[in-house]
């Protein structure tokens, strides 16, 4: 009793339909039984959709589909680019870090235990401009500009040192 009523719901259901929701239904017609697909057909006449603008939506969303997909990878691609970036300043101000450290500590004679501190401190220095250039990355913040803060880092640090050793 309840197969004889079917065709009607399909009918009734289809009925209330937008014609978007009809067309994307109509793309998976092939999933339908007999009886939805036969009401399917019947509304789409009755709404002049034909097979045509059926395929015209199809389509439309496999473009849109594509569309969201490389939009998807660019961003999954800007995401990596950016994430590359701060690893590359983080090791660019360690490197500079340390280097400083080395040629400060042999410049100016420092013991064992001024050079160990002088290490320390441009390391805790270079985590802090890592992460400053982190917050503050952007556009506008260049693998080359970075460069050119871990220089006038380097030399900041040689001019603390000779401060200090003047003193």
């Amino acid at each position: 009793m309840t197969s004889s009523l079917q065709p009607r719901n399909y009918a009734e259901i289809y009925s209330k339909m937008s014609n978007v929701e009809l067309l994307r239904l109509a793309t998976q017609k092939q999933t339908l039984t007999d009886a939805a697909q036969q009401a399917l057909d019947t509304e789409l006449n009755r709404r002049q959709l034909n097979t045509a603008t059926v395929k015209d939506y199809q389509q439309r969303e496999e473009r849109q589909d594509n569309l969201d997909s490389r939009t998807e990878q660019a961003e999954s691609l800007r995401r990596r680019r950016v994430r590359l970036a701060h690893f590359y300043r983080l090791a660019l101000f360690i490197c500079t870090a340390l280097l400083s450290a080395l040629v400060i500590g042999f410049l100016f004679r420092l013991s064992g235990k001024a050079e160990e501190k002088i290490t320390v401190i441009s390391l805790d220095l270079a985590v802090a401009l890592s992460a400053l250039t982190f917050v503050f990355s952007g556009k506008w913040l260049t693998f080359r500009r970075s460069v050119y803060i871990a220089v006038l880092f380097s030399l900041g640090l040689f001019m603390m040192v000779w401060i200090t050793t003047i003193k």
